[in-house]
Order: structure tokens, then C-alpha cells, then sequence
């Protein structure tokens, strides 16, 4: 049995767990503790409730960093009671400049330090990475790394455009240089991924690129291509971005 835990309170018993993103990160544990167990948690509750934050994490590796927000006792023909917790997100909500709603999500291979170096390039371009989601793949041997930014790439550039201006395209290939350069430590060759989360379009970025790749990319208008749903990849001899598939 899988014994779920947020800081020092295990939750022992039968435990049910539901997750909300609207309109921040809620996790709602239903939990029928065994009387051990609850005895246990009666001890350690009011300083557990106090607590600044948590590391919660899920049987299939997905973690996030979270505070109590909620703790409610129903008795009944069961005892101990049923108890219901609540847990908000301590991060901040992923966003890109100027505030546009942004996910990170990366391969399930990703080491914490390789999250931390990806979440620090991304803050230095005023971007908030926020909760990172792992993207789990089935392969045998190693695979290539990922890194998938997905949100409102319209916005999202004009973001950069308003804060780095006449600078924004090199600033954008920056971003993505140092994503490669953090990732690339790792002895494994991989992509960066935008995802139009208007258009579902994949913009797959997986080697260098020149400056005007990235100056080009800002001034594509996607919604021209809605329901063409699929990848763009820059082609060098054409200087455009294009749908090979």
C-alpha cells in the first residue's frame, strides 16, 4: 500500500486525491485514516497546519511545493473520522513577460538540479516558471531531454517585444541558447518545444539557430494556421518556418 505524504504528516488508510489548476494549483486529499495513523496526525496537526510550506509528491513522480489551506473532520459511523485537507500551491503561478499564463513542462528524466538551472534561465528573461509538470515517456535506453513551454505565443512574444524591445529576438535566442546549454550538461542531445495553446501548433526548436530565425518566429501570425494543427521547424535554406508533415 502507498503511503502518501505532505512534510511530517503521513496519511495512512484509504486515501483519495483530486487535483484543480482553476484558477491556481488546489490539491484536495480525502482520507480515511487507520487509527494509528490518525493518532499520530492528532499530534502533530496544529504545528503541521502552522508549516510554510511542503513538498508534496505523487506515486508517479509529479511534485509541487504547497501550504495548507483547509482541514475538515466529518464524523460518523467510522472512527476515526473522515478528514478532508486541502493544499494550495506556495509557488507562484508560471507566467511569461508581461503576465502571460505560461506551462513548463520537462521529461521525467530532468534531475532537480536540471529543473533549477531551467527555472533560473527562464526568471532571467522575466519569465515565472512556476509548478514544473514531468512529461513521462516509455522507451528502452535513454532518451533525449525535453523542455515544453507552452502558452499564448502571440502574447507571449508581444511580452517580449514590450519588455527587451528593439533586443527581443536575441534575447528570445538567449533564452533558448542557455535552455540547451543547462540541459545539454547532461550528455544527452534533446529539443525545446513551444506550444500554441491557441492553435495546439508545436514550434520545435532542436539546434542552434541564427538571430533571424527567432525574428521571423515573433512576426508569424499562428491564427493564420489555425487547425493546421502540427510541427513548425525552421528551415535554413528557405529562412521560413514550415510544416514539413
Amino acid at each position: 500500500m502507498v503511503t502518501w505524504k505532505v512534510g511530517e504528516l503521513e496519511l495512512g488508510g484509504r486515501v483519495g486525491v483530486s487535483f484543480s489548476r482553476e484558477p491556481a494549483l488546489t490539491i484536495t486529499i480525502n482520507w480515511q485514516p487507520s487509527a494509528d495513523t490518525y493518532e499520530k496526525a492528532k499530534g502533530i496537526k496544529d504545528e503541521w497546519l502552522r508549516g510554510s510550506s511542503y513538498e508534496f509528491s505523487t506515486p508517479a513522480g509529479d511534485s509541487w511545493t504547497v501550504v495548507p489551506s483547509e482541514w475538515v473532520e466529518t464524523p460518523g459511523d467510522n472512527i476515526p473520522p473522515h478528514v478532508r485537507i486541502k493544499l494550495k500551491s506556495a509557488i507562484p503561478e508560471g507566467q511569461g513577460p508581461g503576465g502571460t499564463p505560461l506551462e513548463l513542462l520537462m521529461d521525467a528524466e530532468a534531475s532537480l538540479d536540471e529543473k533549477r538551472a531551467v527555472a533560473e534561465v527562464l526568471r532571467e528573461f522575466q519569465c515565472e516558471p512556476g509548478n514544473i509538470a514531468a512529461l513521462h515517456r516509455r522507451s528502452i535506453g535513454d532518451l533525449p531531454w525535453t523542455v515544453y513551454l507552452e502558452t499564448s505565443l502571440r502574447l507571449f512574444f508581444e511580452g517580449f517585444a514590450t519588455t527587451f524591445g528593439a533586443g527581443a529576438a536575441l534575447a528570445l535566442m538567449s533564452l533558448v541558447t542557455k535552455i540547451f546549454k543547462v540541459r545539454g550538461k547532461s550528455g544527452r542531445e534533446g529539443s525545446l518545444t513551444f506550444i500554441d495553446n491557441y492553435t495546439h501548433i508545436h514550434i520545435v526548436i532542436n539546434r542552434e539557430l541564427p538571430e533571424e530565425a527567432y525574428r521571423h518566429l515573433m512576426e508569424l501570425d499562428l491564427s493564420t494556421m489555425d487547425g493546421e494543427s502540427g510541427q513548425l521547424y525552421y528551415d535554413p535554406e528557405t529562412d521560413e518556418w514550415t510544416m514539413p508533415f
